[in-house]
């Protein structure tokens, strides 16, 4: 577990690394300084020069190169998502959808930080926040880089519904969360089945006609 509070900025979590001094945490937990992770792992280290320099930190102690490489150790998952439709159902119109998430580790793996396994809660919401599954996911430093395999099904009205998301949080690592649209966007439903054939009313056949 990282000593540390929610409402930190996660990079806190890596205090002491290499360019992460209290200058730069200063800066990114005010209002005007605060990026996501993501946002921060996308800068160059000209780009993490100019945010940290507007917000007067120290340029004899500001290193971006440092605070670049020390940004890939926060365990950040890379989401894949593939959809296929399953069956119909007629009442009330839906369809039954697999999904496969495939998640992948992108970050640099440090026995000293995160020992030989991470694990992360995995669920996906629909529009309205509604909990559609969960599970959890353990990766161990041998194969984090692979990608691995989560598989449910989803039950969706017909039409599609607005994208649902899926979340893949950190259970060591405060503030850390992948987050995978999952749209219905393209996906070629199963053809209706039409009307079924009408039974008809015909009598039994004598118990003879079996033997």
């Amino acid at each position: 577990e990282r000593r540390s509070w929610h409402t930190r900025h996660p990079l806190a979590q890596l205090a002491g690394q290499p360019g992460i001094s209290p200058d730069v945490l200063g800066h990114l937990e005010t209002h005007k300084g605060w990026l996501e992770v993501d946002k921060l792992r996308s800068m160059s280290p000209q780009e993490l020069e100019a945010h940290f320099g507007a917000g007067k930190v120290n340029r004899g102690r500001l290193r971006p190169a440092d605070i670049e490489r020390s940004l890939m150790y926060l365990p950040v998952l890379r989401a894949e998502t593939e959809l296929r439709p399953i069956t119909r159902i007629a009442d009330p119109p839906a369809v039954v959808v697999r999904v496969d998430v495939f998640l992948s580790g992108d970050f640099t793996w440090s026995s000293r930080m995160h020992g030989g396994v991470e694990s992360w809660l995995v669920y996906a919401q629909d529009d309205k926040s509604r909990l559609l599954h969960f599970e959890s996911l353990m990766i161990r430093k041998e194969d984090y880089e692979a990608a691995h395999r989560i598989r449910f099904h989803l039950q969706i009205p017909d039409p599609a519904p607005p994208p649902f998301f899926l979340f893949a949080e950190s259970e060591s690592w405060i503030g850390l969360h992948t987050v995978a649209e999952i749209s219905f966007d393209g996906l070629v439903l199963p053809a209706s089945s039409g009307s079924h054939t009408a039974v008809r009313d015909v009598p039994p056949l004598p118990l003879e006609a079996a033997l």
